[in-house]
C-alpha cells in the first residue's frame, strides 16, 4: 500500500529496528517517517545525523496493529 502513493519512493521492509542506519546509507535515504509515539524514543538517537526525520502524529481510531490483523484475516481466508 505504501509503494502505491506516488510521494514514496521506496519501502523498505524492517526485519530489526537496528537495520535502518545500514539501510540509510545502502539506499541513499534523504526522509524517515515515523509515528509520533517514537518521538522520545532513545532509538531515533542519531538518525539525523543521516536524514531528515519526520514524526507524524497518530491518526485517532487508528490502528496500525488493527489494520495489520484485518489485512491478515482477509488474506487468510482466500
Amino acid at each position: 500500500m505504501l509503494e502505491a502513493i506516488k510521494y514514496v519512493d521506496k519501502v523498505i521492509p524492517e526485519h530489526s529496528f537496528e537495520q535502518k542506519f545500514d539501510d540509510f546509507k545502502k539506499y541513499n535515504v534523504d526522509t524517515f517517517v515515523i509515528g509520533s509515539d517514537y518521538k522520545d524514543s532513545d532509538k531515533l538517537l542519531g538518525i539525523s545525523d543521516y536524514c531528515e526525520v519526520v514524526i507524524l502524529d497518530r491518526t485517532p481510531d487508528i490502528s496500525t496493529s488493527q489494520l495489520k490483523r484485518s489485512i491478515n484475516d482477509k488474506n487468510a481466508s482466500k
